[in-house]
């Protein structure tokens, strides 16, 4: 495991609480439990950015709105997910900015001949790229600035939410260091990430990015300052890598695994390559661990 995907070990669960509720009103809204608020259909793929919402049983869906000094867009179909905030100031101006988000949802229901338990550990391996940042000048310390960029990666089980990746940088410029990197900036990369599931019995599964981009430019003349802030993430479905029961029984070979949308997830759902004819190809999970070995990836566990 990264000295990243590492951080907090060994410390209590209460100051794991009291630094996640810091990290909370630090980033400005960056919310978490707003986007799990109500009941939603098992199998969904949604893109949202403001008042702006494309949400349906199937993909691609996409959505986008303006705002004074920005822009933020959000595309998501079955197993890739894209989110982009950014604001720029030439000149003085504030910007709350929006938190585009996209999601999808499907239900699963595995079948695993040979397990021994109930239940087991299904693992996932995705791909989350991109990350916040920022640019500024000013023409003197009378010039202040102020910048909010942000991202999270969350999953979803069984109606609910959780957070398995985050990233922030706030840029100030009265404070010292001027800039603030909040946990994983840029996005990670490959990630494992792996679900408690029911064997037998349907379940709900999937993921959510969420992005953010705000700020703020103010100087009165002859002063003059620029600030611009993006943060733009994309998260691909590479493969299922692993089911294994609580005795630690891998169980994929012989598994079942259906889904109400029809997709088959144990592939990659990212654009694949162009192969010449007569070229055999490696399923993208299988390819991935063997090019760049077990010690690369980070790994998230889901309850």
């Amino acid at each position: 495991m990264s000295a990243a995907a590492g951080r907090g070990a060994g410390r209590d669960p209460g100051h794991r609480r009291a630094r996640r509720a810091g990290l909370a009103a630090i980033t400005a809204g960056l919310c978490v439990a707003c986007l799990v608020a109500g009941a939603q259909a098992a199998t969904l793929v949604s893109a949202i950015a403001g008042a702006s919402t494309d949400s349906g049983p199937s993909g691609p869906r996409s959505a986008s709105q303006p705002t004074p000094f920005g822009s933020h867009s959000a595309t998501a179909s079955f197993g890739v997910l894209s989110a982009s905030s950014s604001v720029s100031f030439p000149d003085a101006g504030s910007d709350d900015g929006l938190q585009p988000r996209a999601s999808f949802t499907d239900d699963f229901t595995i079948t695993a001949p040979g397990a021994t338990t109930g239940s087991g550990i299904l693992t996932v391996l995705v791909r989350v790229d991109g990350g916040p940042q920022y640019e500024q000048s000013a023409s003197s310390g009378a010039v202040s600035q102020g910048i909010n960029t942000g991202y999270l990666a969350l999953t979803r089980r069984a109606g609910g939410s959780g957070n398995f990746f985050d990233g922030t940088i706030i840029y100030n410029s009265g404070s010292v260091p001027p800039a603030a990197i909040i946990n994983t900036v840029p996005a990670p990369g490959l990630v494992e990430v792996e679900f408690n599931v029911p064997f037998g019995f349907s379940i709900e599964l999937g993921f959510e990015v969420l992005v953010r981009a705000a700020g703020n430019n103010t100087f009165f003349p002859p002063e003059t300052g620029t600030l611009s802030g993006t943060t733009n993430v994309t998260l691909v479905w590479e493969g299922i890598t692993s089911l294994r029961d609580f005795n630690d029984n891998e169980l994929l070979p012989q598994a079942i695994i259906a889904s109400g949308s029809g997709t088959d997830w144990t592939v990659s759902q990212g654009p694949q390559p162009a192969v010449p004819l007569g070229t055999w190809v490696a399923p993208i999970a299988g390819a991935l661990l063997a090019g760049i070995g077990m010690g690369a990836l980070r790994r998230r566990r889901v309850v």
